[in-house]
């Protein structure tokens, strides 16, 4: 299934020699924000982005070439037989016409502008290595490519693969290129279509993305993330759809890039025709080389560099080694360890005092740990520069924020021109970035690279069940791949001291080793069930740790996402269908039953959206005013409600975003999230409700859904001074500093716990323990450590299973969608047929069952449920998958099966079979 719902057409054209630059919606999401190309020289990886409202153009305009200088540049390429794989015509003729070169995939005659870039091309570090790659390819399914940064890499080798898979006219399939980033993906789809001399970005070559799907049934090259193609290799074990598998920058090591490896190894001898080349940079080759035994590799290193003579006869991995400290002996290398102040204090002198010294060259690059940083970097150094012109006469500069919190818009508005360095105006542009541009968006401009040393590293705990972000230091292949990124003959500034460097790690620690693993296992287990595997088969670079693969497993479990033979339930390949966390898209089929799905949805939206919340230096107690009106009494998740209300209330208006204080990307962006997660919905053929009017009903069905995928997540006021206990865990956290309820509940349930000096929980609104008692399944409470909130919990659980034991003996009991009780069997009067199911599982419920709102108003007293009148069979309390059920409103045995209850007429509710 497809969850991307969004789709985008690019479209520019040649007009009187200047290049026009237009948008237009894709036919399936006509009210989806428009994005702008703004084409820029080649650079061998990075592109430009603009960002404007639809109906919009932007123009750029390039220097035309004249007719003989045309002529001569088709001579050359044909000279140099660069155009003999891209030139296909019916007629033979046609192809070999002395003046005319058509493109194969549009039919038009290639562009000036073509031959221009194919120029830039051809002088890349990759074409040397051509040959050797379509031997490699060849003669192996797994092909290993290794090159400095900005060697062409990511743009030339899937344009070659599209030339192999064109051969056979594409019949074993197209390509798909991976990148760890969005925004890397994108920027790759408009510049390889712009090489490929194509007129659209969302035919030929697209991109696909979280919540944007700018490709059609006629892209043959698709640039992706790698999410997104291990989501496409969960529904296609073997890839059938495609020819070649590119993924880019495994050096990266996301958790998604080492499963996806893992799996490539399962699959490789499945396919004769599947060609899977992996790129990366030199200091993870090794690693890969053990982990593919006997394949080919394709190494630029000793393209790029002058090896002295008797290298031949070294191992790879000192050759490599020995290129490397080649180049590292033509930089200067400087160390400025922080004697006092701040890293960000020294990083912001430093930048200034270099800019506005007259013998400095080219572009600055500068690493900072933090997007918080990172924008407090960009404001300093815009001032002090400024205040130094008026001074000193010191020159203008452009400060280029760039960091992976930035939205996919705000980031293609920042890349425009990035690399071009204006020599008339001498206006320097200096990028202040995290570890994003480690190895993407390459530029030949920068002379001088400014490192801190540090990053923020999110670390999940498997022993105290806890998430943190800390500052750490980098590790050496990253201090070197920063290194790296200066031309020859530039300066390298190290805020630290060598001895810093040399206590360093050797490596980054990967994803798959430090963070949680329960999504990823759930998408793990459905593609393995599917390939007919077990866990065993599965290899990977470096396994996780199997303390966290055991908590994924057992969080699975409580959920109800598998089965007693441990594998994938109906219900939980339901729910990898959802690309949320495993509380997320429990929360949201949970709404279904409670009957507040467009609440639910607008909620988690704005929970995986960046914060919504500008704080602007100077302005921080205004701000905090204006966002302290428009927080919701019930807490944190409601107020997330109400300011995406307010803001689809005010026509999305940007003006009244920008008066709050509101971050109107991170709106956008929850809007898009909200589409996607509506459709997924719709695919399923699950119940879509209508907003919720009631404010009491409203309350209690949004935080019973959320307590359905967050029982997990609840912490108790050990003495009433905001001092929580987190029952799972028993840490002790208070609420973050920056909340703006002031919850005044003993039991809360919040979306984030963080552990530090100051730990804290976000996002928090209170639920009653009844409650907790109620959905939460009884295995877990009785496993939860030992302290006074259990025991009242399972006092309130033994008192709800009484009660819901006197309901069910009672012969004229209301079925209660919401008792969270499993039955043993099904009555044969809750059956039905498939016309029925439809008519329930209808996402367009107008009409809500009566036994909706009378167990509402029920709910609202305080406590309700009620059990199947049929069925007297008590529940076994040790089985963890029957407890993990209690909670569901509904489980489906497939995804469009449903069973109602015929005595309930034509409000019959949706019961599991």
């Amino acid at each position: 299934m497809d969850t991307f719902g969004a789709g985008l057409v690019h479209d520019w054209s040649l007009e009187d020699e200047e290049i026009v630059t237009s948008t237009s919606p894709h036919p399936d999401n006509e009210d989806f924000d428009s994005l702008e190309k703004h084409f820029i020289p080649y650079d061998g990886k990075s592109t430009g982005f603009g960002r404007q409202e639809q109906s919009d153009f932007h123009e750029i305009d390039y220097l035309p070439s004249s007719d003989e200088e045309s002529s001569s540049q088709v001579d050359e390429a044909h000279a140099n037989g660069l155009l003999g794989d891209l030139i296909v015509g019916e007629d033979d003729e046609l192809s070999t016409a002395e003046s005319i070169e058509v493109n194969p995939f549009d039919g038009l005659p290639y562009s000036s502008m073509y031959y221009e870039l194919l120029k830039k091309r051809q002088s890349l570090p990759i074409w040397k290595a051509k040959d050797d790659f379509v031997l490699a390819v060849d003669d192996s399914p797994i092909v290993l490519i290794t090159g400095r940064a900005g060697s062409g890499k990511s743009t030339q080798v899937p344009q070659w693969c599209v030339q192999f898979a064109r051969e056979s006219n594409f019949g074993f399939g197209t390509v798909v290129c991976a990148q760890p980033h969005a925004q890397v993906a994108m920027s790759l789809a408009i510049q390889v279509a712009r090489e490929m001399d194509l007129t659209e970005v969302g035919n030929e070559v697209g991109y696909k993305i979280p919540q944007t799907n700018c490709t059609n049934q006629d892209t043959v090259l698709q640039f992706c993330t790698d999410d997104v193609l291990l989501r496409e290799m969960a529904d296609d074990p073997l890839l059938h759809k495609y020819n070649f598998v590119v993924i880019d920058e495994v050096q990266e090591r996301s958790i998604s890039i080492d499963i996806l490896l893992a799996l490539f190894k399962v699959i490789q001898n499945s396919r004769d025709d599947l060609r899977i080349i992996i790129i990366s940079q030199s200091y993870e080759m090794p690693k890969l080389e053990d982990f593919f035994e006997e394949v080919p590799i394709v190494d630029l290193h000793f393209l790029e560099e002058q090896i002295t003579d008797g290298s031949e006869n070294l191992k790879e991995e000192h050759r490599r080694a020995k290129a490397e400290a080649e180049r590292l002996n033509k930089l200067e290398i400087n160390y400025r360890p922080v004697e006092t102040g701040s890293h960000l204090q020294e990083v912001v002198s430093l930048a200034v005092r270099l800019h506005c010294d007259p013998s400095a060259e080219g572009a600055f690059l500068v690493y900072l740990p933090t997007a918080e940083d990172i924008e407090e970097a960009c404001e300093q150094i815009t001032r002090d520069v400024a205040i130094e012109s008026l001074r000193d006469g010191c020159e203008e500069v452009s400060v280029i924020a760039v960091h992976k919190k930035l939205g996919h818009g705000a980031q293609q508005a920042i890349y425009e021109n990035i690399e071009k360095v204006d020599e008339e105006s001498k206006k320097r542009r200096i990028i202040v970035s995290d570890e994003i541009t480690e190895s993407s968006f390459s530029t030949d401009y920068i002379r001088v690279v400014i490192d801190s040393g540090l990053k923020e590293e999110e670390v999940y705990n498997c022993r105290t069940r806890t998430r943190s972000r800390n500052l750490t230091w980098i590790s050496r292949d990253s201090a070197l791949a920063r290194t790296d990124r200066c031309n020859i003959g530039g300066k390298i500034y190290r805020i630290y001291s060598e001895d810093v460097f040399t206590r360093m790690k050797d490596s980054t620690t990967p994803c798959i080793r430090r963070m949680e693993l329960t999504t990823h296992v759930l998408l793990l287990k459905r593609l393995l069930q599917r390939l007919n595997m077990n866990f065993s088969h599965c290899h990977f670079i470096e396994p996780p740790a199997p303390e966290a693969y055991m908590l994924a497993l057992e969080e699975l479990d409580y959920h109800g996402a598998l089965d007693e033979n441990g594998n994938l339930s109906d219900l939980g390949a339901v729910m990898s269908e959802f690309p949320l966390t495993m509380p997320q898209t429990k929360a949201v089929i949970a709404s279904c039953g409670e009957d507040c799905v467009q609440e639910v949805l607008s909620i988690i939206a704005m929970i995986v959206s960046p914060s919504w919340r500008l704080n602007p230096r100077g302005f921080e107690k205004e701000a905090r005013g204006l966002h302290k009106a428009l927080a919701h009494k019930y807490g944190g998740h409601f107020t997330l409600l109400n300011v995406y209300q307010q803001y689809i209330n005010h026509k999305r208006s940007e003006s009244w975003c920008s008066k709050n204080y509101i971050n109107v990307n991170a709106l956008k962006q929850a809007e898009k999230v909200r589409i996607d997660l509506l459709s997924v919905l719709e695919g399923l053929e699950l119940p879509i409700s209508e907003a919720v009017q009631d404010a009491d009903i409203l309350e209690t069905s949004v935080k019973r859904a959320l307590l359905a995928g967050f029982f997990m997540q609840v912490a108790r006021d050990v003495d009433g001074c905001g001092n929580f206990l987190i029952i799972r865990d028993k840490h002790v956290a208070r609420l973050e500093p920056t909340s703006l309820v002031d919850t005044k509940s003993d039991w809360v349930l919040y979306d984030e716990f963080l552990l530090s000096e100051n730990s804290c929980i976000s996002t928090v609104c209170g639920v009653r323990p009844f409650w907790i008692a109620e959905i939460s399944p009884q295995s877990y409470l009785a496993n939860l450590p030992q302290h006074e909130g259990k025991d009242y919990l399972l006092k309130l659980a033994a008192k709800w299973r009484k009660q819901a034991a006197r309901q069910a003996a009672e012969p004229d009991a209301d079925l209660n969608l919401h008792s969270q009780r499993r039955v043993q069997s099904t009555p044969k009067s809750l059956t039905t047929t498939h016309s029925e199911a439809d008519q329930v599982g209808s996402h367009n419920s107008k009409a809500h069952p009566k036994s909706f709102q009378i167990e509402r108003t029920k709910r609202t007293g305080g406590e309700t449920s009620s059990e199947d009148p049929k069925s007297n069979d008590e529940v076994d309390d040790s089985d963890v998958l029957t407890q993990a059920a209690r909670d569901m409103a509904f489980v489906y045995r497939k995804a469009s099966d449903y069973v109602t209850n015929r005595e309930a007429g034509a409000d019959a509710q949706c019961i599991v079979q």
